[in-house]
């Protein structure tokens, strides 16, 4: 008997839903209704007044190639048509009206300016909600997945803050027949999934009144405008790239510890060094390219890029220089005028200050004392002095000193002056080279490490102050048009544009 009469209940209710729960087209309905053609204002100011309200629940979608974000969120109209019929105006609850009743009602064309795509979302079929309150109140519920198109811009990439705009308009009217207005709740979101989107943003929403009319050849139309203000995490990009790149500059600059007679070893190690920094661009380059679009400008991490690669050709540039002073040492004929130069900066660097004595003077006077020492040896001496000219030519290491010991005039000779002035030539270049090597090489180790401290701190105090200070400016353009504007952000947001706790529960 339960059963029975649960049975005899169930089918008494599903009766009352249909019967007080749905209405027919001929319950409210007028014969003489026009669909195309709107109603009578409702407002004491001769105007169709319109609220919306919109709740974005979660980010789908940020795609920076083609430049739009996709969202989900539950949007609502709110209008008033003073033509249905108001027989059942006195019931306390929403009204639900069917798919055939709703096509037949007027709406107002409320549409979002730069929206790409609009789907209705539903399991079985778009979630729409049709609804009739006390009097003729209207109401459109639908949850949507909206492609919003954005213009991205990256002057200041990776330390960007890229703002989408949400335009909501009524381009069928002026702001004379109609007017845009918040319902209760207006706009808001979950803010636990919808304000980070994989960490690579923090999202803020905001509402921009600085430009409350769209205009265009038919008049002025109202329009409510939302902000979606994505800053980028940056954090990322500093472990993954600018470290390692610090320390592929720091070891460009140690290579410059190496002694300059082992050249081969330094010429190696930057070129690693180099090959290795190219390698890491190019796979951030590409890893780049799937999500980050090719601009025509200069990004700040292209010029990141662009500086740590000019540091470490300058290290490549010393060894070059290097290489290029032996030459010019060792080939005198083919060389006069460089060799000229260098041989007058030698001159500077050693010669004391005001002694009329030359270089080339002090080098035949060491010339003629060797001599006469080696004139004094016996025929023994020659070989022992052999012995430690190619001892000395093997401390140059990586076979530099044989570099220029091949570069000389004339061979080791078995005479023990022929020897020694051999000896004191070769020695002779090579101290040259040392001593305008160990000079500019000093330079070199100073210069190089101020330099580089010194972009480091212009890159970034430029590009994270241009970012502060952009995110101030649009929060004082926020406050030029409202006194108490806010934004949406998250619980452990900083950022002194957020709402307080409280606005959160009255937007709620």
């Amino acid at each position: 008997m339960g059963v029975y009469y649960s049975g005899i209940l169930l089918h008494l209710t599903f009766f009352a839903v249909l019967t007080f729960g749905h209405v027919n087209i001929t319950d409210f309905i007028p014969h003489n209704y026009v669909k195309d053609v709107p109603p009578p204002p409702d407002g004491e100011d001769g105007k169709h007044h319109v609220r919306l309200s919109i709740r974005f629940i979660n980010l789908l979608d940020v795609n920076e190639l083609t430049s739009f974000i996709q969202l989900s969120c539950f949007f609502r109209v709110y209008w008033v048509d003073s033509r249905l019929r108001s027989q059942l105006a006195s019931k306390r609850a929403p009204i639900t009206i069917s798919e055939l009743v709703a096509r037949r009602l007027w709406r107002p064309d409320i549409i979002i300016e730069n929206t790409l795509m609009t789907v209705k979302n539903g399991i079985i079929k778009p979630t729409v909600y049709n609804g009739r309150f006390w009097g003729q109140t209207m109401l459109v519920s639908n949850y949507l997945s909206l492609r919003i198109g954005c213009s991205f811009q990256y002057e200041g990439y990776p330390f960007d803050v890229q703002i989408c705009s949400v335009v909501f308009t009524n381009m069928g009217m002026t702001i004379s027949d109609i007017h845009l207005d918040w319902a209760h709740p207006p706009y808001s979101m979950e803010r636990n999934t919808f304000l980070t989107f994989q960490d690579r943003f923090k999202i803020r929403l905001c509402e921009d009144k600085t430009e409350h009319v769209r205009r265009s050849k038919l008049g002025e139309h109202p329009q409510k405008t939302l902000l979606v203000v994505m800053e980028r995490n940056y954090m990322t990009y500093v472990v993954q790239l600018f470290l390692p790149t610090i320390l592929f500059v720091l070891v460009a600059w140690f290579s410059i510890l190496v002694p300059p007679t082992m050249l081969r070893t330094r010429l190696l190690l930057n070129t690693t060094n180099l090959l290795t920094l190219f390698s890491l661009f190019v796979a951030i380059s590409h890893a780049e390219d799937t999500y980050i679009p090719k601009v025509s400008y200069l990004t700040a991490l292209s010029l990141w890029m662009y500086v740590c690669v000019m540091f470490l050709l300058s290290s490549m540039l010393v060894v070059i220089f290097d290489m290029r002073l032996i030459a010019i040492l060792t080939q005198p004929r083919h060389r006069r005028r460089a060799r000229k130069i260098v041989m007058g900066v030698y001159n500077r660097r050693v010669a004391p200050l005001g002694s009329n004595q030359t270089v080339e003077s002090a080098q035949k006077e060491s010339t003629d004392r060797i001599a006469a020492a080696a004139a004094a040896v016996d025929s023994s001496a020659t070989a022992r002095l052999r012995r430690q000219a190619s001892g000395f030519l093997a401390d140059a290491g990586d076979a530099d000193g044989e570099l220029i010991m091949k570069t000389v005039s004339k061979p080791l000779t078995a005479t023990a002056s022929d020897a020694s002035s051999d000896e004191d030539e070769i020695a002779h270049r090579r101290h040259v080279w040392l001593t305008l090597t160990a000079f500019y090489e000093q330079i070199y180790l100073m210069a190089f490490p101020v330099l580089f401290c010194l972009f480091l701190v212009i890159f970034f105090w430029v590009y994270v102050r241009r970012r502060r200070l952009h995110l101030e400016q649009l929060l004082g353009t926020l406050r030029a048009s409202n006194a108490s504007a806010g934004c949406w952000c998250t619980d452990q947001d900083d950022w002194v544009g957020c709402m307080a706790p409280h606005q959160y529960r009255e937007y709620e």
